[in-house]
């Protein structure tokens, strides 16, 4: 069993990766951060604007983790500074869930569960317009999927 989550910048060559490694039947555990949501930014200690991450230009955002005065987290005795937010944000894998669905399969791991967490509302403003109903409501995917491995057909042993 495996875990992906928000900051894997190469996801597919990660998935092909698992792929190899994890033997056929083994389950892996998916539940990458949904960057299009309105939690998905990671910047709520600098603002509440929801979708802030989608309404702003990066400039902006910038200027809002360099300037604005944190609300933190508890964050286990951990001290980020505005610069490692911002690292971080620019980090985050901005891939969507018809995306992944669509890497997965290509790779023919099989889902077993899948469980989404939505949002109670999303308000679209002029903005969010052209976003994907689907990548905006969604806060939160868990996916369970099996690998099946294709036999080699040129392998006799």
């Amino acid at each position: 069993m495996g875990v992906i989550g928000t900051h894997c910048r190469r996801l597919l060559a990660a998935l092909k990766e698992i792929k190899r490694v994890l033997k056929d039947g083994g389950l892996f555990f998916l539940s990458p951060g949904l960057y299009y949501s309105h939690i998905g930014h990671h910047l709520g200690e600098f603002t509440a604007e929801p979708f802030v991450h989608l309404k702003k230009s990066p400039e902006e955002l910038k200027e809002i983790v360099c300037t604005a005065q944190p609300r933190y987290m508890d964050r286990g005795g951990l001290a980020y500074s505005p610069a490692d937010f911002w690292r971080y944000y620019s980090e985050l894998n901005k891939i969507t869930i018809s995306q992944l669905e669509r890497e997965l399969r290509m790779l023919d791991f099989e889902f077993n569960k899948v469980a989404v967490r939505a949002a109670d509302l999303v308000t679209y403003t002029p903005e969010l317009q052209h976003y994907s109903i689907q990548d905006l409501t969604a806060d939160e995917i868990y996916m369970a999927v099996v690998n099946r491995k294709t036999p080699d057909i040129g392998n006799t042993t």
